[in-house]
Order: structure tokens, then C-alpha cells, then sequence
């Protein structure tokens, strides 16, 4: 359930920029024929996900949140002299000025004509920039389409061509004028480049490995996330740490040079793996760069800002809240930035600096955190221990009812084993009296007569004669009489030679089965 509530909240705030997006651009139709909305860019979801979870779920704000980071400069529209305006009172600002262009416009057609047709004159002049206007955004919008359907060779080329015009630049004006220039073509084609954050990430650290670590025996590249930014910034949140994000101008000839001479320089590598963590980014093949050094404001490459969750601002920054520097978005505070080239050994002062200056706040961010983990062992610790004693108790609780249930059946088999004998018995001796009364009276000795010795289980002896010409159902009817005779189930059996009267064996004489004049029988139990 709460995984589908994140997604709700997801698609909500998606949404929401979509409506957002298409007002913006029916004002600007309406206001001067072109589309200039804040809000025209693909939003990805795992952006979205993050400014959810730093507006602590509310759709709104973090509606508000991804509107100040898309557009920074327009969130920011209203600062100026030291003033800093809020991203809402800079939004409000552009409807006002729309709104006193559409009353103009309004004005101008409400007018009356003069005399020499100079009123339908202006409105056909305006009418006709209209149709100018919006013919050129037409072609644009084309050239875009067009464009994107081979985004990856149009970036290649206009790269080279970037730089071609770089190498001149340098060459004919002076380097800051070049540097200018530079920044302006990366910006006027930065469209173009759009790939994956992920993929954007990935192209750089291959690069910066290729052009500038193996070619030096001992430099060192950092520890480059391999992800976009927003992932790298909640990884430094999660690990308590500064982010510090690496902004690369490949037309920029500093850029080139303070990456072989100070980022893959072993020291700064190590102490910017060591303590903090690292994110880096082509501002002239990445829009997602471009856009984060805007955010930071950086006005020169190479730019290295140091950045840190507003969260862990909020909650442990305090007094130092004064000495930090607004980045431009609310889910991100700047603390410190070096732009241009810088040696190594400036560059580890000021990270150093910036560690001295501010490490405190990640300490107690860290303290807090380990404190979190601890009750969180300790409750899971605890869950152990009183899944372990229920498991103990409910084996136990089995054991007992196992052992009561086989006493039970123990139980159950002996009054039914009783019960067995109960029955058998009586069989028995219902079965003696009734032979008892078909019994006749024993002959007497002569040659007619047949003596059967009957062997009992018990080891008595049994001898009664019978006339040789009577069946040996008689013999069996004369054993089931006897009171020594507890048996349900028997057979009677010759030992010399070995032989068994079964059932078949009763209707046949003693004579007929070879008894007389002395047989001894012995009686086996089949209970």
C-alpha cells in the first residue's frame, strides 16, 4: 500500500506539471505568439520521487520545488540589488506583465481610426508581426523535430564545431572574451545533447579516465558517481557528506587544464574521495549539468561547487545558516564554489576550508544518524528476541499438545484393546454354551471309537473319543466347549505328519481323514 500511495503522489505531481505546462503555453500564444513555458521538459520520475520525499510527501510543494529547479532564473525573477524574491512573487510578476500586454494590445484596437487610416494601419501591422511570429516559431518548432531525429550525429558535429570555433576564438580575441563566447555557443546548442543522466555520467568518467588520467603515469581520477545528480545528492544525504559537483567545459582550455593538473592530480583525487562525495558533469554534452550549473550560478568553467542537502541545513545547520549561499533551488543549499583554474594545493584549502567551517553540521547530522541506526538495531534486536521466545513458546505449546494428543491415543488404544478382549471373551463363552448343549456323550472304547489328544496353548492336554465316522466339524464344536479354551480364532494341527485342517478339512470323517484309532492334534491361535 505504500508503494502504490508514492506512485499516486508521482502521477499526481506529473499531472499537475502537465496542466501546469499547457497554461503556460496558451498565455504565451496569447500574449506574443511564441512558447516560452517554464515547465516545457520532460520531468523523470525518479526527480519527481526526490522532491516528494523533500517535501515530506506534499504534492504541492514539491510541485513547487521541480518548477524552481527546471527554471531557476524565472523562480529567481525577482532578485536584484540585494533584494531576493521568492520563486511564487517572480511567476506573478510575468502574469502581470502578460496581463498589461493584453490590455495594451486591447487599447490599441479599441482606439478610434483617424482620418489617414493610421489605426487599421497599426493593427495591420501588428497582426501581421503576429503571422511573422508565429510562422518563425512554426519553423523552429520543425527544425526541433527535425533535429531530435538524429540527436546523437547533430551533437557530435555541432561538438566539433564547438570546438573548432573555441580554437579559434582563442586564438583571434582575448580568453576572456573567448571563454564568453565559448559558454555562449554551449548554451545556445545545449538541446541537442540529451541523453540519460545515468549515461551522461558514465560518458564523462570514461572520458575524463581516457583523456586525462591514462595518459599520466600517476594520475588518479575520484570517485565519480555513476549516476545523475539528484541520486548523488541523495547518496551524500544519506551518508551525511558534502556533495561536491565538477562542471566540465570541453571547449574551455582551463577546464582542460585543471583537470590533468588538479583533478587527477593523486592528492586532490584522494582527499575528494576521502571526504566527500563526487559528481561530475559536461555542461556542453549534459543538460543535466548545463541546468545544475545554472542553478548554482556559476559564471565561469571549470566550476567546482561544494553542496549539501537542505534537509540536514534545516535540521543542523543553525547559526551557519547566515554564511551559506543560495543555489537557486530548495532542495540543495551551495556552500562554497571555485571557479576558473586553481591549483591543487589551493583547491585542497578550500575543501579543507570548507570542511572546517561546516563539518560540524554533518557531525551532528552523522550523530543523529547513528543514533537512528542504533534504536533501529536495538528494535530489530528486540523483534529477534520476541520472535525467538514465540517460536520457543509455540514449539513448546506444540511439544505439550503432541505429547497430550499421543497420550490421549494411547489412551484411546487401550480401552479400545480392552474393549476388543471384552468383546472376544464374551464371544467366547457365548460360543461354549452353545456348543456345550450340541455336544453329544463321548462312546465308548472299541473299535469304532477314535481317541483325539488336543494340545492347548497353555501346555494342558485335552483327550475325548469320538466315533470314527463323524466329520471333524464335531472335533472343533468339542474345543470351542472346553473352559480352558480362550481362543476366538483357532486351527488344529498334526505335527507326524505335519498337516492343517482348515476349513475346507470340516465336512470330511476322522476316518476319511486318516485320524483313527489315535490322532494328537495341537491348537494354534489365529487371534
Amino acid at each position: 500500500p505504500g508503494m502504490e500511495q508514492d506512485d499516486n503522489k508521482v502521477a499526481s505531481v506529473l499531472r499537475e506539471l502537465r496542466e501546469m505546462r499547457a497554461g503556460d503555453v496558451v498565455d504565451d500564444g496569447r500574449a506574443s505568439g511564441s512558447r516560452s513555458s517554464a515547465l516545457d521538459v520532460d520531468v523523470d520520475e525518479q526527480v519527481v520521487r526526490f522532491f516528494l520525499e523533500e517535501a515530506n510527501g506534499d504534492v504541492h510543494a514539491a510541485v513547487e520545488l521541480v518548477k524552481q529547479q527546471i527554471n531557476p532564473q524565472q523562480s529567481n525573477a525577482g532578485r536584484g540589488n540585494g533584494s531576493h524574491a521568492s520563486g511564487d512573487d517572480g511567476f506573478a510578476e510575468q502574469n502581470t506583465l502578460r496581463r498589461r500586454r493584453r490590455s495594451v494590445a486591447e487599447s490599441d484596437e479599441r482606439s478610434p481610426s483617424t482620418p489617414n487610416g493610421s489605426g487599421r494601419n497599426r493593427r495591420g501591422r501588428r497582426a501581421q508581426s503576429r503571422g511573422v511570429e508565429a510562422a518563425v516559431v512554426a519553423i523552429f518548432r520543425a527544425m526541433g523535430k527535425l533535429v531530435s531525429l538524429s540527436v546523437r550525429t547533430i551533437s557530435n558535429v555541432v561538438t566539433l564545431v564547438l570546438r573548432t570555433a573555441g580554437a579559434v576564438l582563442h586564438i583571434i580575441v582575448p580568453e576572456s572574451v573567448s571563454s564568453f563566447l565559448g559558454s555562449f555557443l554551449v548554451s545556445l546548442f545545449r538541446g541537442i545533447a540529451v541523453v540519460e543522466p545515468t549515461e551522461a555520467a558514465q560518458r564523462f568518467i570514461q572520458q575524463f579516465q581516457e583523456e586525462y588520467v591514462t595518459t599520466q603515469p600517476e594520475a588518479m581520477m575520484p570517485n565519480f558517481q555513476r549516476c545523475g545528480h539528484w541520486e548523488a545528492l541523495s547518496q551524500s544525504r544519506r551518508q551525511c557528506s558534502f556533495l561536491v559537483c565538477y562542471f566540465h567545459s570541453r571547449e574551455n582550455r582551463d577546464a582542460q587544464r585543471f583537470c590533468k593538473e588538479t583533478l587527477a592530480d593523486a592528492r586532490v583525487a584522494s582527499f575528494l574521495t576521502d571526504n566527500f562525495t563526487v559528481w561530475g558533469g559536461s555542461v556542453s554534452e549534459s543538460r543535466e549539468a548545463y541546468r545544475l550549473s545554472q542553478v548554482v550560478r556559476a559564471s565561469r568553467y571549470p566550476c567546482l561547487a561544494v553542496l549539501v542537502s537542505s534537509s540536514i541545513v534545516h535540521n543542523f545547520g543553525g547559526a551557519l545558516l547566515s554564511n551559506m549561499r543560495r543555489s537557486g533551488s530548495s532542495s540543495m543549499a551551495l556552500i562554497a564554489s571555485f571557479e576558473g583554474f586553481l591549483p591543487p594545493e589551493q583547491i585542497i584549502e578550500g575543501l579543507q576550508k570548507v570542511l572546517d567551517d561546516f563539518g560540524p553540521m554533518l557531525v551532528a547530522a552523522r550523530v543523529e544518524q547513528q543514533e537512528r541506526e542504533f534504536d533501529r538495531h536495538i528494535r530489530e534486536e528486540q523483534e529477534a528476541e520476541y520472535a525467538k521466545a514465540l517460536e520457543e513458546d509455540q514449539r513448546k505449546d506444540a511439544e505439550r499438545e503432541a505429547a497430550l494428543a499421543l497420550a490421549e491415543e494411547e489412551k484411546r488404544a487401550v480401552v479400545e484393546e480392552q474393549q476388543r478382549l471384552e468383546d472376544k471373551e464374551k464371544i467366547v463363552q457365548d460360543r461354549r454354551r452353545a456348543k456345550s448343549l450340541e455336544i453329544p456323550p463321548e462312546p465308548e472304547q472299541g473299535k469304532d471309537a477314535t481317541t483325539i489328544v488336543i494340545r492347548m496353548p497353555n501346555g494342558s492336554r485335552v483327550e475325548r473319543r469320538f466315533m470314527k465316522d463323524v466329520k471333524l466339524q464335531m472335533v472343533y464344536d468339542f474345543v470351542d466347549s472346553l473352559e480352558s479354551n480362550t481362543v476366538h480364532e483357532y486351527l488344529l494341527i498334526s505335527n507326524f505328519p505335519r498337516r492343517v485342517f482348515e476349513a475346507d478339512t470340516l465336512p470330511c470323517s476322522l476316518e476319511e481323514l486318516g485320524l483313527p484309532p489315535q490322532a494328537a492334534l495341537f491348537l494354534q491361535s489365529q487371534d
